[in-house]
């Protein structure tokens, strides 16, 4: 069936229609001319306020995103601003800016301290490996060296230097680091344990919250 209908008024005009179930629907074109004046509109929408479902095309601007559900492929987005919550399964292409995946924590987070005692240099084990493809994730410690003076070191593994040092100083007795923090520090590699080390002789408290995660 056609979807244009003729229309009458002496002579007949053809007129853009859909036909939806027997439900004629008028075909009309979006004009942003004055008076007397046509100016078919051809360009993108300046300013939407809401939008339900952008199913594809380019958002050159986004001031303040309340909320959004799931993005599951952003193609091009030139700014955001802020987006304090939602999904995005997939970015193609992040020209610039920061992007943090936090791990979230449980409701139970584990506390492990040890005194370690030694004569000389000495490591200890505060929380075992955690297991293939899993991570530690430190969200505060203490160090609190009892008697000696010594070289204590808290952290993910043995290696005393980089980036799974947690904490390590030089301490006289009653001295010491005690430190929360604001996000949680996670190990750089799975089945990570959580380590002390005395580098001499003395006696050290070690405490560490912690939580694992995949």
């Amino acid at each position: 069936m056609a979807d244009n209908v003729t229309v009458n008024e002496g002579t007949a005009k053809a007129i853009a229609a859909d036909d939806v179930s027997s439900v004629w629907f008028q075909k009309i074109k979006l004009d942003i001319g004055g008076d007397g004046v046509s100016s078919p509109f051809t360009g993108t929408l300046a300013d939407v306020t809401n939008i339900a479902n952008l199913a594809k095309g380019t958002v050159t601007e986004v001031g303040s995103v309340t909320a959004i559900g799931v993005i599951h492929t952003a193609g091009t987005v030139s700014a955001l601003p802020d987006l304090p919550g939602g999904t995005i399964d997939e970015v193609t292409l992040l020209k610039a800016g920061t992007v943090q995946v936090n791990p979230k924590s449980p409701t139970q987070i584990v506390n492990a301290s040890a005194l370690g005692t030694a004569g000389a240099a000495a490591f200890g084990t505060l929380s075992t490996a955690s297991g293939a493809g899993t991570y530690h994730n430190a969200t505060g410690l203490q160090i609190v060296v009892s008697s000696g003076t010594v070289d204590a070191y808290l952290g993910f593994g043995t290696a005393i230097t980089g980036a799974d040092v947690l904490a390590r100083g030089q301490f006289t007795e009653g001295g010491g680091i005690a430190r929360d923090f604001s996000s949680a520090i996670r190990s750089s590699g799975t089945n990570s344990e959580i380590c002390y080390k005395l580098g001499g002789a003395g006696t050290v408290f070690f405490a560490v919250n912690y939580w694992e995660s995949t």
